[in-house]
């Protein structure tokens, strides 16, 4: 992370090095925890530093959907190139000690493909980011000219 700021925010650098340079120590009762990896749930600043540690990965993948939002990655495109780029993010994941934790992804597919041990989601009910990510293909009529007039709405 301290490498990542000084690479392409170095003007935070001297800043976050004297936050992040040492150990925080933690009381819990009696006991004391040395936190030495990453920053503290809560720090306002911990979302820039985790974007910006894994921005240079996620600009390198090749896959056709590459969207990020904070620690939700979604990636589409061939299976081929799929799984390339995860195995890219896993690798440099482990590089950077941010580890990747495959029971929290879902594989979304219409085909019979199983890409590791991914959970898999049914296209009807992929949400993403709190949004349904597509329309259900059975709508009845009214719900078809609820979901063709809702755009129009919405521009208004």
């Amino acid at each position: 992370m301290l490498y990542s700021v000084y690479n392409r925010i170095p003007k935070l650098y001297a800043f976050c090095m004297s936050a992040y340079g040492q150990p925080s120590v933690l009381h819990f009762g009696t006991y004391t925890i040395l936190s030495q990896k990453g920053t503290q749930q809560g720090d306002p600043l911990r979302p820039l530093l985790f974007c910006n540690t894994i921005h240079p990965t996620l600009s390198s993948l090749q896959a056709q959907l590459n969207l990020g939002y904070l620690d939700d990655i979604s990636l589409g495109g061939s299976v081929v190139r799929v799984a390339s780029d995860m195995a890219k993010f896993i690798n440099v994941g482990a590089e950077i000690s941010m580890p990747f934790n495959v029971d929290k992804c879902e594989l979304i597919t219409s085909d019979d493909v199983v890409l590791q041990s991914f959970n898999r989601v049914k296209i009807e009910n992929v949400i993403l980011l709190g949004a349904l990510f597509f329309l259900v293909q059975h709508l009845t009529e009214r719900e078809t000219n609820v979901a063709t007039t809702l755009p129009e709405q919405l521009a208004n």
